[in-house]
C-alpha cells in the first residue's frame, strides 16, 4: 500500500512537471515567434530607410549638379555678352577694318539669344563603381576613390549598398565581385 501511494505521488509530480515544461515550451515558442516578427519588421524598416536614404542622396546630387551648371552658364553668358559689347565698341570706333559684313552680322546678334551651355560635371555613381568591380574582378577602395574623385566614405557607402544587395563582397579595403 505504501508503495502504491508513493507511486501515485511520483506520477502526480511527474505530470505536474510535464505540464510545467509544456507551459515553459509554449512561452519560449511565443517568445521566439515574437522576436522573429520584430527582427523581420526591423529588417523591412532598415531596407526602407536605406532606400529612402539612397533616393535622398541621389536627389541631393541632382540638385548639386544643377546649381553649379546654372552658375557657370550664367557666367559664360555674361562673358560672351561682354566680349560681344567690346567687339561692337571696337567696330563702331572704326578700329577694326577687316570684313565689315561680318561685323554687321555681329551687330545684329541679340545677346539674349545666346543659349546657355549645359554644364554637367562628371559625377561618379554607384553603377560605375559596380561596373569597375565587375570589369576588374577586384578593386582597392583607395583606387576607386582616386578614379571617381570622391571621398572614401562615399566609396564605403556605395560598397555597403552593393554588398547588401549581394552584388559584391567587401574584404577589408578590397571590393570583389560576388560571382565568377
Amino acid at each position: 500500500m505504501l508503495k502504491d501511494i508513493k507511486i501515485r505521488e511520483l506520477e502526480r509530480r511527474i505530470n505536474e512537471l510535464e505540464r510545467k515544461m509544456e507551459r515553459d515550451n509554449q512561452r519560449l515558442e511565443d517568445y521566439f515567434k515574437t522576436n522573429m516578427e520584430i527582427i523581420k519588421k526591423v529588417h523591412r524598416e532598415k531596407r526602407d530607410i536605406e532606400k529612402e536614404h539612397y533616393l535622398m542622396i541621389e536627389k541631393y546630387k541632382e540638385l548639386i549638379r544643377k546649381l553649379p551648371g546654372q552658375a557657370v552658364a550664367t557666367a559664360v553668358k555674361n562673358e560672351a555678352k561682354e566680349t560681344f559689347d567690346l567687339i561692337k565698341a571696337v567696330a563702331s570706333e572704326g578700329l577694326v577694318e577687316e570684313n565689315k559684313k561680318e561685323i554687321k552680322k555681329e551687330k545684329q546678334i541679340n545677346t539674349k539669344e545666346i543659349p546657355e551651355p549645359e554644364f554637367k560635371p562628371k559625377q561618379a555613381s554607384i553603377d560605375e563603381l559596380f561596373e569597375m568591380v565587375v570589369r576588374n574582378g577586384k578593386v582597392k577602395k583607395s583606387d576607386a576613390e582616386r578614379a571617381f574623385g570622391v571621398h572614401i566614405t562615399q566609396i564605403d557607402e556605395w560598397a555597403n549598398i552593393l554588398s547588401n544587395h549581394e552584388l559584391i563582397e567587401i574584404d577589408s579595403n578590397i571590393l570583389r565581385k560576388k560571382w565568377d
